[in-house]
Order: structure tokens, then C-alpha cells, then sequence
């Protein structure tokens, strides 16, 4: 007997339709949202958001300074292996921001579910006193 797999195989494989690939995300306000450091889901979302389009911004600008330098005759094998470990060293930093990103977006969405899964917990044990 062959191992069915669940799910659609366009998520399984690529993420399509995760929700992660939605572009929107509920963050809510309230003590039972804070993280241990105390700061909000709006707090760590702006935070993440604006390390991630600084690492773009990088991303951006070394892909520039690499355009240009493809048809620099003059260009020394010395600069283009420094030009090439500096965007080595920036696509890193854009995967670790991507990543923190991703992390804590799943993060909120997590707590979120799990919080709201606890209300409907509660209210269902205080029908059962009635």
C-alpha cells in the first residue's frame, strides 16, 4: 500500500498557497500577545520588515555596482574577487533577514491560533459548568 500524501502537491512542492505566501497578517494588540521581551506583534513585524528591505536595499545596490563593473576592462582580478566576496556576504545577510522574517511571521500567526484555540477552550469548559 502506497503512503497518500495529503495536500495539494503546488504547496507541498513550492509553497503556493501557504500562508506565508499571503500578503497580509493579523496582529493584534494586548498583554497576552507580548512576546517574553515584552514587545508587541506590531513591534517585531516592523522591525523585521524594515531589517528585510535594508538587506534588499543592499541587495540592490551591490547588483548595481556588479552591472556595472561586468564591462570594466580595467577591472583587476583583485577587485573583482573582493566585489564578489562582498556580495557573497550580503546575499547571507539578506537569507539570514529573510529568514528571521519568516520565522517570526509564523511565529505571530502561531501564537494567534494557539491563543484563540485556548478562548474557545475556556468558553467551551464554562458551557460545560452551566
Amino acid at each position: 500500500m502506497a503512503f497518500k500524501q495529503k495536500g495539494s502537491p503546488m504547496q507541498r512542492n513550492f509553497g503556493i498557497g501557504s500562508p506565508m505566501k499571503q500578503k497580509t497578517i493579523e496582529l493584534r494588540e494586548g498583554d497576552e500577545y507580548l512576546n517574553k521581551e515584552g514587545k508587541s506583534q506590531e513591534d517585531i513585524y516592523n522591525k523585521r520588515t524594515k531589517n528585510l528591505k535594508t538587506q534588499e536595499g543592499r541587495m540592490n545596490k551591490m547588483e548595481g555596482i556588479i552591472k556595472a563593473n561586468q564591462n570594466n576592462k580595467n577591472l583587476t582580478q583583485k577587485k573583482a574577487n573582493e566585489i564578489n566576496e562582498k556580495a557573497k556576504s550580503i546575499q547571507i545577510d539578506y537569507d539570514k533577514a529573510f529568514n528571521a522574517y519568516t520565522t517570526s511571521m509564523d511565529s505571530i500567526q502561531n501564537v494567534n491560533k494557539n491563543i484563540d484555540a485556548l478562548k474557545i477552550k475556556k468558553s467551551d469548559e464554562i458551557d460545560l459548568d452551566f
